[in-house]
């Protein structure tokens, strides 16, 4: 079986770019896209994370987020893009819930499992958050709890590993909220790491590195639930888990050997890797 890894837009954020990269001076806005991952070539199209439900449902945050969506963002037509129908997924697995991950899980049947830690759960309805989580997606999330077979709970504790189908695996991260899980996917020119948003920028947190006086230490973002402490570990190991490591607010991937960034990598995974550039930057 040959696994392959499409990248979907479900639109456009445009916010401080502190928000990617702790130790940035305020003042600039970047525009990063809201990434998911379809997973082709196993027995039904996997689908990694969801979107937002709304442009609406992201200014509550009071962050000064706008929003940039077309009909080309939408579920079906990023789907169509790779000729999968909605209809056709069998499992949808979430990095974890924020509302900028969790909007179109309402446009699936109960019929289709939400696969999700449950320390995710746990924090997500704690209140901590506060509109982090959209309460019309946890209202959903609620729902999918008392419909038998509509949701799945990993059991996963920092840096666990639970194999969900042949070639795709979960592996606790925590560090951007403590139930927050990487996606590990084998394809035939080696494993690829859908990390959430324990990364936000592969350039500024693994290359630039800004502030950073130890040897080969990651930069975290400005934007996590946990401690500074919490999500270094979860970007250490999210780079030891492939050869490629992909963001969901990342333009490109990275691709990893030794645990270093050695090139970028496009929207479809396998792909072709492309060069260490300031072009292939998020924010540069």
């Amino acid at each position: 079986m040959s696994l392959s890894v499409c990248v979907l837009n479900f639109g456009d954020i445009r916010g401080d770019w502190t928000a990617q990269l702790a130790g940035r001076p305020p003042g600039r806005r970047v525009q990063t896209p809201t990434n998911a991952f379809l997973i082709l070539g196993g027995e039904f199209p996997v689908l990694v994370d969801a979107g937002s439900r709304s442009t609406e449902s992201l200014t509550r945050l009071g962050l000064g987020l706008e929003t940039i969506w077309t009909e080309e963002h939408g579920l079906d037509a990023q789907l169509a893009q790779h000729g999968v129908r909605k209809e056709e997924i069998g499992l949808i697995i979430q990095t974890h819930l924020h509302v900028d991950h969790a909007g179109f899980l309402d446009r699936f049947p109960m019929s289709v499992p939400v696969m999700v830690n449950r320390r995710e759960l746990e924090f997500a309805y704690s209140g901590v958050g506060r509109l982090d989580y959209a309460p019309e997606d946890l209202h959903h999330i609620v729902d999918r709890l008392y419909t038998p077979g509509a949701l799945a709970c990993l059991d996963l504790a920092f840096g666990e590993r639970a194999e969900i189908l042949p070639g795709i695996s979960a592996v606790c991260l925590g560090g951007h909220t403590p139930g927050s899980i990487a996606v590990v996917v084998e394809t035939d020119e080696g494993a690829a790491c859908f990390c959430g948003d324990v990364i936000y920028d592969i350039h500024g947190a693994l290359i630039e590195r800004r502030g950073q006086l130890n040897a080969f230490e990651p930069q975290t973002s400005g934007n996590f639930a946990t401690s500074r402490l919490e999500e270094k570990r979860a970007i250490k190991l999210a780079v030891s888990l492939g050869r490629f490591l992909y963001p969901s607010h990342d333009h490109y991937g990275g691709v990893i050997e030794h645990g270093r960034v050695v090139g970028r990598i496009g929207r479809t995974i396998p792909g072709p890797v492309l060069p260490l550039d300031p072009e292939y930057a998020t924010a540069p």
